[in-house]
């Protein structure tokens, strides 16, 4: 039975591979949330789905414009578990996007299968279904003439579906990641180009990263995440954290587009993360957007039993990798 379930997965992996090149196209813009991309990326690969072997929870919140009415919002509450004695996981997230008097909402469920290449590798192969929909609250709006009939209430937008696929493979000191979290294509409202602050396009990422332990209690990790939506060009995102004794880290991120980001992350109690995030325009062309956004994450290791199929092998004579789990990479 189960390597039927291996089989008939490496076989729709190959399938979908074979969809991701035929509509291929290059990326317009990368999802604002950068620190989801430090700390997880559950959102944009249904295989990152119980890598944590916890049930792990991660919320956050970012505001860009601080102070000006009506500024764009964004709420992101995701969380996933390995199912006890299998290889398998579940999770999901719930986004909401606001901007003005418009709101996007959007539902991911993900399910993951881990397969133990060796001793010192792990391959998570993953699926996703989503659903997202918007509302446009004109009733909200102040305007000179009040009863004007276009204006008198809200307008609800299409509900529309979609699924995904990703494959994670990691081991104690590096991951690479390659998904296309939305496959269909999107009937897209002409009148609400809000849509695009969830990012539903059909895309391929790529994300990669590295630890490197200078010494005991020192950490580098560099990390990159390439972009590629279909109808625009590729986006990169290119940056470092510096972890100390897996307390607190510090880093930043370049987007190609010309943003730049700086974070920090402080773990309390060794399963509560709190994190900061700051944006800023780096290209005199663009409008400084001041972006700032607050997350936390947290992990429940007493739900999960050891499962040996999950975790890598110890070798004898030799120390544990400093690194415990991807949250500190």
């Amino acid at each position: 039975m189960e390597h039927t379930l291996k089989s008939i997965l490496f076989k729709l992996y190959w399938i979908g591979i074979i969809l991701m090149f035929q509509f291929g196209g290059a990326v317009g813009q990368s999802n604002d949330n950068v620190s989801q991309l430090l700390y997880t990326q559950l959102f944009i690969n249904p295989a990152y789905a119980g890598i944590d072997n916890a049930l792990s929870v991660d919320l956050s919140a970012q505001r860009q414009w601080s102070g000006i009415e009506g500024a764009p919002q964004k709420y992101i509450l995701g969380l996933h578990s390995p199912i006890n004695n299998s290889q398998m996981s579940l999770g999901g997230n719930l986004q909401l996007y606001k901007s003005g008097v418009s709101s996007v909402y959007q539902g991911n469920f993900a399910y993951s299968y881990l397969l133990k290449l060796s001793g010192s590798k792990l391959l998570s192969l993953g699926i996703n279904a989503s659903v997202s929909g918007g509302q446009t609250g004109f009733e909200k709006l102040n305007l000179n003439q009040y009863n004007d009939p276009n204006f008198s209430s809200s307008y609800n937008y299409s509900t529309q579906f979609n699924t995904g696929f990703g494959a994670f493979l990691y081991s104690r000191d590096y991951y690479l990641g390659v998904s296309v979290p939305y496959l269909l294509k999107k009937n897209n409202n002409e009148d609400f180009n809000i849509w695009n602050g969830i990012g539903d396009k059909r895309s391929l990422i790529i994300s990669a990263g590295y630890s490197w332990n200078t010494t005991k209690t020192i950490s580098i990790s560099p990390k990159v995440v390439y972009n590629q939506y279909e109808s625009d060009s590729p986006v990169w995102l290119i940056g470092a954290m510096f972890g100390y004794n897996q307390t607190i880290a510090m880093g930043g991120i370049y987007q190609s587009l010309g943003w730049g980001f700086l974070s920090c992350n402080v773990n309390v109690l060794n399963n509560l993360q709190i994190r900061y995030t700051y944006g800023f325009s780096m290209n005199s062309n663009l409008v400084s957007r001041n972006t700032n956004e607050f997350s936390i994450g947290y992990t429940i290791e007493s739900l999960y039993r050891f499962n040996k199929r999950r975790t890598f092998d110890v070798k004898e004579n030799s120390e544990k990798s400093s690194v415990k789990s991807l949250r500190f990479f």
